[in-house]
């Protein structure tokens, strides 16, 4: 298990903890020091040689079930959000977040 999935995992503990108190997670980087988009850039989902796609959100998705911030019944509502942004001039803010939406579909499918 890489670094960033672990510190998402524990980022999700913290958030079950936390409940009822909103929380964000910021967990979209690029893995690498010395990456053009290391650090606090935002880079999207499946960003080439960034840490988060699919499978690193399914199991992040479990486990907000499994603290409990997803659950049936809850009183209010939890949210999930991400940060992402457009990294060139050829991708459009429609596109990311088209593919931001496309993801959390298919992780929500495997979770």
């Amino acid at each position: 298990m890489n670094a960033p999935l672990i510190a998402l995992l524990l980022a999700a503990v913290a958030v079950g903890a936390a409940v009822p108190m909103q929380s964000a997670i910021n967990a979209q980087m690029a893995l690498a020091q010395g990456h053009p988009l290391y650090g606090d850039l935002h880079p999207r989902f499946g960003w080439p040689g960034g840490c988060n796609d699919v499978d690193e959100l399914a199991t992040f998705i479990r486990a907000l079930f499994k603290v409990g911030y997803l659950a049936d019944g809850k009183k209010e509502k939890p949210w999930v959000g991400f940060e992402v942004k457009p990294q060139t001039d050829r991708e459009t803010p429609e596109q990311v977040i088209a593919g931001t939406k496309r993801v959390w579909e298919e992780a929500w499918a495997l979770a």
